[in-house]
């Protein structure tokens, strides 16, 4: 690999394909060892041969400038039940001799060791159950471990349904496929409860050590696993918001830190739960992640709101209350793009941070914590980066809706557009942190698009703890204004054609891209990547605890025949009538059935309406064969509506011609907004 050292014989690219941002490499579990010498760090890889991702554990010198030391397979990367992958970070022995993490490997979730001088990797573990945590024991002597109900006995009790039938209950959610319908641990698994855990996950837990001189394994009691398990003194009963908290290396006093999100509070405490200094300093900053450089700086990542995911690495002494900024970066600087909380690897002069921005996909930098300076140390998506950045033009925006509402979003044009010149738009909405492969979910090929001539806007939601914060028809008016004002600032500019704006969304980016279908003449084209509020969507999941109360909270929505209004307002199903943009649909199989209604009825009143499902996939899709061919789909969707380009290739005929179709009927069909773009044009 090129970061390796090694130079492609390949010629460069000269555009970026859907295959080569699926094939985007993703870097995490940044940790120092106990000496702060060495970094270890896993890269995580598609494989659309094996249709899998590989995951591999590396290390280097911090101070150093040689190549990484491959230690061990990594197995496929751990993800939570909506399909994100879990960043968790591995555990160095003491000694620095090994490192310890989790490994999906051949079905089975146990511990392993990888021999830091990159001598060979082994199983520590060889439980019939999936371990689930562990720790590091008696001076690295000893190794605890966690599982739950065997993998066999899981296996036995997801057969036994399908034997015996299902009973409907609080924890069947409707939608699901109930009989291995999605994978857990690297399986087609029984998924129950909304947090998407198998059959068994309230069996009793188990807790074993492991001798880690002879592997020997013994029975642990819950009580010494709760020791370990246990929080630290220091956080009281009524510290109901703390979101993390680090004890300084001589253990004598820890950084806590409080406030929801995006609110932030930063101060120390003794162990006995005394603070000691409060960061007047932070006041107004958003605080993402934390670590001790020695016992006496905390440095901290904080996100610019101002900025979308920027960060900043800053350091604070907290005798004094001196807070330095240490550098800035227009991107991601040792944050999650998936929200997780990670951090830098901070050691002594140097900090080991996965950075990313809009233009710049995942690479590895060493920031020196007293100048500031960085440089990168692995880059596995040097190319990558190169080319995305010849081809497209990256702007950072920020404005106001009609209402005075801040909204920021990036910009990508097409270099060869010269200036004045309208291009097609194609926007999507809700996050867009670090590199911009194919928006939240992965699902639009962004640069991709950029090089067939659209434009891309990649909007951010104004920061809020959560969408559960702010009744739904109103955060989606929000969100329709600040789309309309920014369709309207670059129309003003004359930099894109608002006949031709395209929108696709995740989540709840598509639940807004439903909404701004329905209430305004905006879009020329439509991709949806989850499901819809719709009646079916109700009752699959109202019986689950909590959901329907949680359904009334966030949408004011009960009962269809209770709150009819509210459905009429809220439901694309009931607005059928005023959607004048194609849609297409590429769901998960635990998530098509609630658009069902919503897809018949665009049809049958001769509206484009196309619908894909994805057979035991999450809510995040996995598999890299089923990404790629959603990436090509929608490329294809949003050249044929928005450029009026038909691929050539043989076996997409029959899709053109069902497309071809749908733009005859729709130019034959009056809308409010006037007859689409293309119904003039000469194809």
């Amino acid at each position: 690999m090129a970061w390796m050292g090694l130079a492609p014989a390949w010629a460069a690219p000269t555009a970026v394909t859907p295959r080569m941002l699926l094939e985007t490499v993703d870097i995490s579990g940044v940790t120092l060892s106990p000496d702060r010498r060495q970094a270890a760090f896993r890269l995580e890889t598609p494989s659309l041969a094996r249709d899998s991702y590989d995951s591999a554990w590396y290390v280097l010198d911090v101070a150093g400038s040689g190549t990484p030391l491959h230690l061990g397979d990594g197995g496929a990367p751990l993800r939570s039940a909506a399909g994100f992958v879990l960043d968790e970070a591995p555990q160095w022995s003491p000694d620095g001799r090994w490192l310890y993490y989790r490994a999906l490997r051949e079905g089975e979730v146990q511990v392993w060791r990888a021999a830091s001088d990159g001598s060979g990797a082994e199983p520590v573990t060889r439980d019939p159950a999936n371990v689930v945590w562990f720790a590091l024991e008696d001076g690295g002597r000893r190794l605890i471990y966690q599982v739950g109900a065997t993998r066999e006995a899981i296996v036995q009790a997801e057969q036994a349904e399908y034997d015996h039938g299902i009973r409907y209950d609080e924890t069947v959610l409707g939608q699901q496929p109930l009989f291995r319908g999605a994978p857990i641990a690297g399986r087609p698994a029984s998924h129950r409860t909304l947090q998407g855990l198998g059959l068994l996950w309230d069996s009793p837990k188990r807790f074993h050590w492991v001798d880690l001189a002879t592997l020997r394994v013994e029975p642990a009691t819950a009580a010494q696993a709760a020791r370990l398990q246990s929080q630290q003194p220091i956080v009281q009963a009524a510290d109901a918001d703390v979101r993390a908290v680090v004890a300084s290396p001589d253990g004598k006093t820890s950084a806590v830190l409080s406030g929801r999100y995006p609110a932030s509070a930063l101060q120390v405490r003794a162990q006995d739960g005394t603070v000691g200094a409060i960061c007047r300093a932070c006041a107004g900053m958003t605080i993402e992640g934390m670590a001790w450089r020695n016992d006496h700086e905390l440095i901290f990542t904080a996100r610019d709101l101002e900025h979308d995911y920027a960060n900043t690495l800053y350091a604070w002494r907290p005798e004094g209350d001196a807070l330095r900024r240490i550098t800035a970066s227009p991107g991601l600087l040792g944050a999650d793009r998936f929200g997780q909380g990670a951090t830098c690897a901070v050691g002594s002069r140097y900090a080991l941070c996965v950075a990313a921005a809009a233009d710049i996909a995942p690479r590895l930098e060493q920031v020196d914590l007293d100048t500031g300076v960085r440089r990168v140390r692995v880059d596995p998506n040097a190319e990558l980066t190169a080319t995305g950045q010849a081809n497209a033009r990256l702007e950072f925006l920020r404005w106001n809706s009609a209402a005075g509402k801040a909204f920021t979003g990036y910009l990508l044009l097409p270099v060869q557009t010269p200036p004045g010149q309208r291009t097609p738009l194609f926007m999507t909405y809700f996050r867009c942190p670090g590199y911009l492969r194919g928006g939240y979910g992965d699902e639009w090929p962004l640069l991709s698009l950029v090089d067939h001539g659209i434009a891309v806007l990649c909007m951010s939601r104004p920061p809020l703890p959560s969408m559960w914060d702010q009744v739904a028809v109103d955060d989606y008016a929000d969100a329709l204004e600040g789309i309309r004002s920014a369709v309207d600032l670059l129309d003003a500019q004359a930099r894109i054609d608002r006949g031709r704006v395209g929108m696709g969304g995740m989540s709840y980016g598509g639940e807004v891209v439903a909404w701004v279908a329905r209430n305004a003449s905006l879009l020329a084209a439509a991709s949806v990547a989850n499901n819809q509020v719709s009646p079916a969507w109700y009752w699959f999941s109202a019986l689950a605890e909590g959901r329907a109360e949680a359904i009334m909270r966030r949408w004011q929505l009960g009962y269809p025949d209770q709150t009819p209004a509210m459905w009429e307002t809220l439901s694309p199903t009931f607005g059928v009538d005023r959607v004048e943009a194609p849609f297409l649909m590429q769901l998960p199989e635990s998530e098509f059935r609630a658009n069902i209604e919503f897809h018949v009825r665009m049809l049958r009143s001769g509206r484009p309406s196309e619908l894909w499902v994805y057979p035991q996939e999450t809510h995040a899709k996995q598999r890299p064969r089923v990404k790629l061919a959603v990436y090509e789909r929608n490329l294809d969707w949003f050249r044929f509506w928005l450029l009026g380009h038909q691929d050539p290739a043989p076996h997409k005929a029959m899709q053109y011609a069902r497309w071809h179709g749908w733009r005859e009927r729709q130019c034959a069909r009056p809308t409010p907004s006037g007859a689409p773009w293309y119904c003039a044009a000469s194809h």
